[in-house]
């Protein structure tokens, strides 16, 4: 789904400037790293970046243009440092839609920063209240124009499944983002952290999660949305960090190590279930791009399974080295006629118009 990968020195900096603890938030829990920065350690590392590399330095967690400005400034100076000498290509920081003005963006500018990613969350004033996110969808529009004003990338985190969430309020949040023309998103559904509110709400019986194969449902109905407005999906789900893969981190909800790769597939299942739509009662196989030939089977062979339920006949997935993109076809057994195509963006098309008209939204 998403665009060929940057090569990323990541730095997390979970909780700074931070101006209060949302329901769902312990990025300890998540990144496994304590509060404190050290300066010194991130210096050295990007310092230590050699020529030819042109490594992106990200600031990713808390809220980075919240943090006291001398902070700031010396977590960016060595990257700009770096980024004036040709050795560093990118630099990127994380934080609040509330925490954007022109005054922040211009001193941003100063020291090279390129990529703005806002944590929306969600687009639901109901649900950013019940979430404690201290900030409107008022504020998520009025920084995603500052930021593309000020000539900077514009990167929208989106977390479907927080409480007072629905499906048709995650898809519309997912339009509302892709009408916004940001350069990337992320989608994370809404995992149930130990030693968060959300977690004491979970155990109090007054939210329920989404399970993993809802929150499929729920991201690959909005992937599909940010895929046919051509804007790229630097990642769906957590990262399975160490820490969040012991026991006892994760409490309940959507959290899956292959998340991304199961959103993948089930949307290569409806482009699949479309064709063998258009195909009829005509008795074939189906052929799709060789290297995403375990993204259409599916793990454990479950798209392949279900096409065959679906279909009431045995269906075929086979590579071919053919077929551009993500277009597929369908060949008959007795090879009589001609394929019968689907290409990626005509999927995508038809799909979000039925997606459009189940969610009675526009």
């Amino acid at each position: 789904m998403a665009k060929a990968k940057r090569n990323i020195l990541p730095f997390f900096i979970p909780h700074q400037g931070c101006p209060n603890q949302c329901i769902f938030c312990n990025q300890h829990r998540i990144t496994g790293i304590g509060a404190a920065i050290d300066f010194a350690a991130i210096e050295q590392e990007i310092l230590q970046v050699a020529p030819g590399e042109k490594m992106e330095i990200a600031f990713y967690g808390g809220s980075f243009s919240g943090l006291p400005q001398e902070v700031q400034q010396r977590l960016l100076a060595p990257a700009y440092a770096q980024k004036e000498k040709g050795v560093v290509s990118h630099i990127r920081i994380s934080t609040r839609p509330d925490y954007i003005d022109g005054e922040r963006l211009l001193f941003l500018q100063q020291y090279g920063v390129d990529i703005i990613e806002i944590g929306a969350q969600s687009f639901s004033d109901r649900v950013l209240v019940n979430a404690g996110r201290g900030h409107s969808s008022e504020d998520i529009f009025r920084a995603a124009t500052l930021i593309k004003e000020y000539g900077f990338q514009l990167i929208i985190q989106l977390l479907p499944g927080l409480p007072g969430d629905s499906y048709e309020t995650a898809v519309a949040g997912g339009q509302t983002a892709a009408d916004l023309q940001p350069a990337g998103v992320r989608i994370y559904p809404a995992v149930v952290l130990a030693d968060t509110p959300l977690c004491d709400m979970y155990h109090r019986g007054v939210y329920q999660p989404l399970t993993v194969t809802e929150a499929v449902i729920w991201c690959r109905d909005m992937a599909a949305i940010f895929l046919a407005a051509g804007i790229d999906i630097i990642r769906i789900g957590l990262q399975p960090t160490e820490e969040l893969c012991q026991g006892g981190t994760v409490v309940a909800g959507a959290f899956h190590p292959a998340f991304g790769q199961l959103t993948q597939s089930a949307l290569a299942l409806a482009q699949c279930q479309m064709l063998l739509k258009m195909a009829g009662t005509i008795e074939g196989h189906i052929l799709v791009p060789e290297r995403l030939l375990s993204t259409y089977i599916g793990q454990k062979r479950a798209n392949l399974l279900a096409l065959c339920e679906v279909a009431g006949r045995k269906v075929n997935i086979l590579s071919s080295g053919d077929l551009p993109n993500q277009d597929i076809c369908y060949v008959s057994i007795d090879e009589k006629g001609l394929p019968i195509y689907l290409t990626w963006q005509d999927f995508l098309c038809h799909y979000i118009k039925k997606i459009k008209e189940h969610s009675n939204l526009y």
